[in-house]
């Protein structure tokens, strides 16, 4: 038996396609289908009606390139800063995005705006009248459904707080462009107002954040107690760099050595000016005593003026004088009180000598005129070498005394050039801890005045369009599922209804030959009375 039901299934299968047959079955499932279209639309409505609606809202920040991007932990890096390029804070603003996403950050915002507002609890409009048949037919669903999403909550309770963190979790957006410095924050609600509110908190709380992260606990008064500390120490090294140079007799080592070359440079140049000026001298003192000992000291006189016993005694004096007038022209300068003296007591002699001189004149002999200038000459050159070999024992003198001073100079030098490195060394440090309190005390100030780099180049908007759901792709489904359902009770009729509606199928199926057809009437259907 179900071997002939299967055998007559697949002779219904393999039959020839009769579309007349078809279209009367498909009319008569018409008001079949008129139903599940009437439904289908009802469902429509109603879902446009009765789904929540989401309102979002959306603000933007700018992260420009500022002092966080620029520098460092000042403590880190005593006030140094490093360079970051425009194109390379892909991942500042990476971070920047894990931190509004954090969920320290919006535990904060749900702090700052209370659970009953992030939840949609807060009443509003609770003087409107009461709610229209629409809006009662679209809550409908929703209260019949309240108690089911009770019960299932009720199996992993949690607090309003946390239920509250998750539905910001959920609803937040956040976004940013590649090369963009522009960060995007967007947040689906179930009223515009309650986005919008989130949005702003969530800036705020994002901004503070940003300077709570940049910021340094306790740098400001580190480098103030660093700078104090410094500043005295550098005080102290200063004050034993002066206690040592007034020690030492000397304003600088440089300037000390250069006075000490320079003393030393004119003491071998007289040195070697006057080794050259005696070796002069000496030579021609030679030569005057060779010449001294071939001329006769007094040569004999024809007639010479007569004199007596007392003018020889004045010759013979101006003779002394004149030699000790040469003796001190070598050895002093002119305007010397001593040589000043000789020249007039050689002036007074040979005024006294010439008056004597005028006497009777004999012939004798008389001092020879040119051993006498070769003696004055002599005598003249023996002088000044003796000046040059006191000006010699004195450069020698000095010289050693130039090269004892270097000599200290040099142990000196270590000394002082310590202490100024170690003055330098602090002063570096004094100026470094001082640019980093700087720093402190700026990030300080900025902070306080609630300053940074994020500037909000949009504000969080107020759209009170619902983006959800969507009416286009309601009607777009309503539609479709009514060509869907439509084709699809239209194919379950044909399948399984096994009525023989036309004469064709009456003759393939039953091999009969068809005699007559009658319409199908209403009024045949139904019976006279």
């Amino acid at each position: 038996m179900h071997g002939d039901k299967t055998s007559e299934t697949r002779r219904d299968m393999m039959r020839p396609f009769d579309f007349a047959e078809a279209v009367s079955k498909a009319w008569s499932t018409r008001w079949k289908i008129l139903a599940l279209q009437l439904a289908l639309g009802l469902g429509c409505l109603i879902a446009l009606f009765a789904l929540p609606r989401s309102y979002r809202s959306e603000a933007r920040l700018f992260l420009q390139l500022g002092r966080e991007s620029l520098g460092v932990d000042p403590t880190a890096t005593t006030g140094q800063t490093i360079g970051m390029s425009a194109s390379g804070r892909e991942d500042e603003i990476a971070s920047a995005m894990d931190v509004i996403r954090s969920r320290g950050l919006l535990s904060k915002v749900v702090e700052d705006l209370g659970t009953e507002t992030v939840l949609g609890r807060t009443s509003h409009g609770a003087d409107e009248p009461g709610l229209s048949l629409l809006g009662k037919i679209a809550g409908f669903p929703g209260a019949v459904l309240s108690p089911v999403f009770g019960a299932l909550q009720s199996i992993d309770p949690m607090s309003d707080f946390e239920r509250a963190v998750l539905l910001i979790s959920k609803g937040l957006f956040v976004d940013a462009e590649r090369k963009s410095e522009v960060i995007v924050i967007a947040y689906r609600a179930n009223s515009p107002e309650s986005a919008q509110r989130v949005v702003e908190a969530i800036v705020r709380s994002y901004r503070d954040e940003h300077l709570r992260l940049h910021r340094t606990d306790g740098s400001q008064s580190f480098f103030d107690e660093q700078q104090e500390l410094l500043a005295s120490e550098l005080s102290e090294v200063k004050e034993q760099l002066k206690v040592a140079k007034n020690r030492m007799g000397i304003a600088s080592i440089q300037g000390e050595r250069e006075i000490l070359e320079s003393r030393r440079k004119d003491v071998v140049q007289g040195l070697s000016e006057a080794s050259r000026s005696m070796k002069e001298l000496t030579g021609k003192s030679i030569a005057l005593q060779r010449e001294l000992e071939l001329t006769p000291a007094r040569i004999n006189s024809q007639q010479v003026q007569k004199a007596n016993a007392a003018t020889e005694a004045q010759e013979t004096q101006l003779f002394e004088l004149q030699l000790l007038e040469s003796e001190y022209n070598a050895k002093y300068s002119p305007d010397n009180p001593r040589l000043i003296a000789i020249r007039e007591q050689v002036k007074e002699a040979e005024g006294r000598y010439n008056e004597k001189a005028k006497g009777s004149s004999e012939k004798t002999d008389d001092v020879n005129p040119i051993h006498r200038d070769l003696t004055l000459d002599l005598i003249r050159n023996e002088a000044l070498l003796a000046g040059l070999e006191d000006k010699e024992a004195a450069l020698r003198r000095e010289e050693t005394e130039v090269a004892n001073r270097i000599e200290k100079l040099n142990g000196h030098e270590i000394e002082i050039d310590n202490l100024e490195r170690e003055a330098s060394l602090r002063e570096r440090k004094y100026i470094a801890y001082a640019e980093s309190f700087e720093q402190a005390r700026i990030r300080q100030a900025l902070e306080t005045e609630r300053i940074s780099s994020i500037v909000v180049a949009q504000n969080a908007t107020l759209e009170e369009k619902p983006v959800s759901p969507s009416k286009l792709a309601i009607l777009l489904f309503g539609f479709a599922s009514m060509i869907t359902g439509a084709a699809g009770i239209v194919l379950l009729c044909i399948q399984f209804d096994d009525r023989l509606i036309t004469p064709f199928s009456v003759r393939k199926r039953l091999g009969l030959p068809v005699l007559a057809t009658i319409a199908q009437s209403r009024h045949l259907s139904v019976s006279n009375p």
